[in-house]
């Protein structure tokens, strides 16, 4: 989904504006969420290898989709489609889709797997089931990850204040440049 989303202004991410049908929108914020999850993953990432520290080194941030899966989530297209229409997709999703477990063997693979450790592999995507994929290019857009990352920082802090910060003072998002 995150493929639906072009273009990512995030002075608008908190816009009340509604697009036209319901659907379209949801849809819509569905992808622009789905790109800001790899951006924000690419860019912690990044700011993990240059904080310079072993314990740092040893994260791998990677982020991946898990699949189309028919669960509970699908009652939300009842509000879009009607109840006929949200037991139809569901039905669907369950023969097209991934299984729960199929769903979860991805993140299951990228927590303990060895491989990813032995292969250096960090910031990537990946698709069912533990395969690394392509994104768009705007989800590679680094300029892009560390302008989300510094939108979503100003936002904790307004909400949070500076408390949230470690007991140093000292933050992943004070890391830029090393």
């Amino acid at each position: 989904m995150h493929a639906l989303c072009r273009h990512l202004d995030v002075d608008s991410l908190t816009s009340p504006t509604r697009f036209k049908p319901a659907i379209y929108d949801g849809i819509w914020r569905y992808g622009r969420s789905k790109l800001g999850n790899i951006l924000f993953t690419r860019e912690l990432s990044r700011r993990l290898l240059q904080a310079g520290d072993e314990g740092s080194k040893n994260i791998y941030a990677n982020t991946f989709f898990p699949g189309n899966i028919a669960t509970e989530q699908v009652n939300v297209w009842k509000e879009y489609v009607g109840r006929l229409g949200a037991w139809a997709v569901g039905k669907v999703l369950s023969v097209v889709g991934q299984t729960m477990s199929d769903g979860a063997a991805t993140g299951m693979f990228l927590a303990a797997s060895k491989k990813v450790k032995d292969e250096d592999i960090r910031g990537e995507y990946f698709i069912p089931i533990a395969k690394r994929d392509a994104t768009t290019s705007v989800a590679k857009n680094m300029r892009l990850a560390r302008e989300l990352w510094n939108w979503v920082d100003e936002k904790a802090v307004e909400t949070l204040g500076d408390e949230w910060r470690t007991a140093d003072g000292r933050r992943l998002v004070d890391i830029q440049k090393r």
